[in-house]
C-alpha cells in the first residue's frame, strides 16, 4: 500500500507468476484491511520439502525490484503455515487458520507518518541493492593487525562502500539501516557474503570478514533449514573458502531468535568459518546473549578506546569491557584506533589486535588498506614463512 494501488497490483501479479512457476496448486489472495498480499501453497506429503520451495519463491521475488511510479521496491516475504488434515479435519477451517497465522505475522503500516517512513526506507534499501547488482557498491579492505611477532594480520574486513561519480568511496550506513528496518537485511547480507566468497576465490592468500545483520543470523528464515542454502552449499563444496571467511554479526537490530542465532553460529563454525561479534558494548546484545553465541572473535566498539584516553572513568570502562570480551571469546579486537596514543593505551591493557585509521584506511586494494608499518610486518611474515618452507625443503629461496 505504501507505493500505491498500481504498485500493489504489480506486486500481486509478480507473486502470482512466480508461484505458478514453482508450485502445483498455488492460491494467491489480497487482504485489503491488512494492506498486504498473502499466498497459500497446498503441499501434499511426499512432494518434497515445502520449505525449499518457499525459499526458492522468496529468492525469486527478491532477485530484482518492482518499478512503480512512486519508486522501486521489493516484496519482503513473511512466512507462516499450517498443516491440513484432509481425512480427519475441516479443510476450510484449517485454511482459515493458516490465513490468521499469516495475518498475525505480517507487517502492518497504519499511520501516514509510518507509511512515509517505510516508503523512504524501502527506496534507500532498493537503491543500495541495485547499486550492488550494478557494481556501483563494493567491498573495500581494512586490515586487522598486530605488532606481535608472527601475528601481524588477523584478517581484512570487507566494508561496503558506494562509488561516487568522481570515484570517491562513501559509506552507506544509512541505507544498510534502512534495509534492516524494512526486512531486507537478509537479502543484502546474502549478496555481500556471496561477493566476499568471490573475492576469496580470486585471492587464495587472504582471510576476509563481512558483516551480516543480527536479523540474518538464522538457518530457518524461509522454513526449517531453508535459510542461507546457497552459502551453505558453497562452503560445503569449498571448505578452503570457509576456513578463510569471518562472519561478523552486527547488532543494530535484534536477533530474530537467540536459539536460532546460536545454532547459526555453531553451524558456520562447523563448516570452518570464524564468527565475530561486531561493535561489542554499543550493540543491543546482553552478556547472556554473547555467552550463548560462543563467538570466536569479539570486536570492541571504537568509541570506548577513544573515551578511554579522555578521563579515568572512560579508561576504567574500557578496561572492564576488555575483560568481559576476553571471557567471551579467544580473540579480542579493538576497533576505531585512530592514533598512536590510542594504540599504546589498548596495548597496555593487553589487546593484541587493532583496527582503525592508524593502521590503515579502507581501500579497494588490500595492499593499500594497511599502513606502511603494517605492510612491513606483513612482508616480514611472508619472508618468515618462506624461510621456514626453505628450511624444511632444504632448497633455495625463490
Amino acid at each position: 500500500m505504501s507505493f500505491g494501488l498500481a504498485a500493489r497490483k504489480e506486486a500481486f501479479e509478480r507473486l502470482r507468476l512466480e508461484m505458478h512457476r514453482i508450485a502445483r496448486r498455488p492460491f494467491v489472495t489480497e487482504l485489503e484491511s491488512a494492506g498486504v498480499i498473502e499466498a497459500v501453497i497446498e503441499w501434499e506429503a511426499g512432494e518434497g520439502r515445502p520449505d525449499h520451495l518457499i525459499h526458492r519463491l522468496a529468492c525469486n521475488m527478491l532477485s530484482h525490484p518492482i518499478v512503480s511510479e512512486s519508486g522501486c521496491f521489493y516484496v519482503v516475504p513473511e512466512i507462516g503455515g499450517a498443516a491440513l488434515d484432509r481425512e480427519h479435519g475441516d479443510i476450510d477451517s484449517a485454511k482459515a487458520g493458516a490465513y490468521r497465522q499469516l495475518d498475525s505475522s505480517s507487517v502492518k503500516i497504519q499511520q501516514p507518518w509510518h507509511l512515509f517512513r517505510y516508503r523512504e526506507d524501502m527506496s534507500r534499501a532498493a537503491e543500495l541493492l541495485q547499486k550492488i547488482d550494478r557494481g556501483e557498491a563494493m567491498l573495500v579492505w581494512q586490515a586487522i593487525v598486530s605488532p606481535a611477532d608472527r601475528a601481524p594480520l588477523l584478517y581484512f574486513e570487507g566494508l561496503l562502500r558506494v562509488s561516487g561519480e568522481d570515484g570517491a568511496l562513501f559509506s552507506c550506513e544509512a541505507n544498510i539501516r534502512a534495509a534492516e528496518r524494512v526486512g531486507l537485511a537478509p537479502e543484502l547480507d546474502r549478496r555481500l557474503v556471496s561477493r566476499a566468497l568471490d573475492q576469496l576465490e580470486t585471492d587464495d592468500d587472504v582471510r576476509m570478514g563481512v558483516n551480516i545483520s543480527a536479523r540474518s543470523a538464522s538457518l530457518h528464515r524461509y522454513g526449517r533449514d531453508a535459510g542461507w542454502r546457497e552459502l551453505r552449499s558453497r562452503l560445503e563444496r569449498e571448505p578452503e573458502l570457509a576456513r578463510r571467511l569471518v562472519i561478523e554479526i552486527t547488532e543494530t537490530a535484534d536477533f530474530a531468535s537467540l536459539d536460532e542465532a546460536a545454532e547459526f553460529v555453531s553451524f558456520m563454525q562447523h563448516l570452518g568459518c570464524q564468527v565475530a561479534i561486531d561493535d561489542f558494548g554499543a550493540g543491543r546484545g546482553s552478556i547472556i546473549q554473547y555467552g550463548a553465541l560462543c563467538a570466536d572473535i569479539i570486536k570492541i566498539d571504537g568509541s570506548f578506546v577513544q573515551q578511554a584516553g579522555q578521563n579515568e572513568k572512560g579508561h576504567a570502562t574500557f578496561r572492564h569491557l576488555v575483560g568481559l570480551a576476553r571471557a567471551l571469546a579467544p580473540q579480542v579486537v579493538v576497533e576505531g584506533v585512530e592514533t598512536a596514543d590510542q594504540a599504546e593505551l589498548a596495548r597496555g591493557i593487553g589487546i593484541d589486535w587493532f583496527q582503525g585509521y592508524h593502521f590503515g584506511r579502507p581501500s579497494p586494494t588490500r595492499a593499500l588498506g594497511v599502513s606502511a608499518d603494517a605492510r612491513a610486518i606483513m612482508a616480514l611474515r611472508n619472508f618468515q614463512d618462506r624461510f621456514r618452507a626453505f628450511s624444511k625443503a632444504g632448497g633455495a629461496l625463490a
